[in-house]
């Protein structure tokens, strides 16, 4: 596909001290703000509808604490039932990815990476990988992972912004979840997003689990 672009990747691979997956999570919470953000409010009904469905919409205020809260909730859940497992979650673009790793690194040491085609940040600790839609559709189109079995949950945040790699990422999600439940290595998919088309998303993705998350205006 003329969209696809090959990633020359400059490989820049650090050591940060992992403190354990429990104690990361809170540290990075009470940074984060904790109970100050409309999110963690509601952590058990999003923690609980990633560990009842494959699919869950987040709808999410701006300032609800959606893109930092929510991938520190789906490693709880991931790591609760399969620990070790790892997370990937997309951003639209390169600075939001780099953006969010370098923070949350901050508490969750080398837990935390990113990649993409300019660079990466990846340990073989890394369990919460940051990255852009058209390196995670690069994975499946051009790369030796069409099934995304390195991953348990993918995490697509900001999907109102509906470009073209997206477009082409969200059925290929869906036939890979459908593969993958045949192997008996389900795939959890979790949209987040401020402004989605909740009825399409919600027809589109028969079945899924929904969640609305008020901001803190």
């Amino acid at each position: 596909m003329a969209i696809l672009t090959p990633e020359r990747p400059r490989v820049e691979t650090i050591a940060r001290n992992s403190p354990p997956i429990e104690t990361a999570l809170e540290q990075t919470l009470e940074v984060l703000g904790g109970n100050d953000l409309p999110i963690f409010e509601k952590r058990d009904e999003v923690i609980g509808a990633i560990r009842s469905n494959d699919r869950i919409i987040i709808e999410a205020e701006t300032g609800s604490g959606k893109s930092t809260v929510t991938p520190i909730l789906a490693l709880a859940e991931l790591d609760a039932r399969k620990p070790g497992g790892r997370v990937i979650v997309t951003q639209p673009r390169r600075i939001a990815a780099e953006s969010l790793e370098r923070y949350l690194s901050e508490t969750m040491g080398d837990r935390v990476g990113f990649r993409h085609g300019g660079g990466r940040r990846i340990t073989p600790n890394t369990q919460l990988e940051f990255t852009i839609e058209r390196s995670l559709l690069n994975d499946m189109v051009r790369g030796d992972d069409p099934l995304l079995e390195r991953y348990d949950t993918v995490i697509l945040d900001e999907v109102h912004e509906r470009k073209v790699d997206l477009d082409i990422l969200m059925p290929l999600l869906k036939q890979a979840q459908e593969k993958r439940r045949t192997i008996g290595k389900p795939l959890k998919v979790v949209l987040t997003s401020a402004t989605m088309d909740r009825e399409r998303m919600l027809e589109y993705f028969e079945g899924a689990s929904h969640v609305e998350v008020e901001g803190k205006m």
